[in-house]
């Protein structure tokens, strides 16, 4: 019965709208006139892939998700580094591991590829420069899945 009361709002409805459930009340009528349709805007010119990396990669939200990512890839290799006496059925588990926190530090050094000094304000680049210089120094040394924690005691 509500919804009876909410569709027809006290006029009496006609057999054929309690037939159906529905309303058939014309669109109410309005001075407007009609609104023009929008234009599609220009088609804006093709990025190439450098250019889209570079609009991608500069933004600060970038620097705070390299940052979080760094932390993550950080607590993962303490957690590798704390299996290197585990037994060797595990050694597939913990080289899973490895293989994610290699991902991981390939994705970041890509991203921090792309950063450019003109991208950033000063303050922000002064950051990403640090950044950008601990992967740096990261990328020389050995890759877990080359060096496993095991065969480093």
């Amino acid at each position: 019965m509500r919804r009876f009361k909410a569709v027809f709002r006290g006029s009496k409805p006609t057999p054929e709208q309690l037939a159906i459930g529905v309303s058939y009340a014309p669109p109410p009528q309005s001075n407007k006139a009609a609104p023009q349709r929008l234009q599609k805007p220009e088609k804006e010119p093709e990025l190439t892939d450098d250019q889209r990396n570079m609009q991608l990669y500069s933004s600060t939200e970038y620097v705070r998700l390299v940052r979080s990512k760094i932390r993550e890839k950080y607590s993962l290799d303490i957690w590798i580094w704390s299996q290197r006496h585990t037994l060797k059925a595990n050694h597939e588990l913990v080289m899973e591991q490895c293989r994610l926190s290699d991902e991981m530090f390939f994705e970041i050094r890509t991203i921090v590829g792309w950063w450019k000094s003109d991208m950033f304000t000063p303050s922000e680049w002064a950051v990403a420069r640090q950044i950008t210089a601990g992967v740096e120094q990261r990328a020389q040394e050995t890759s877990w899945q080359q060096c496993p924690p095991w065969e480093m005691v």
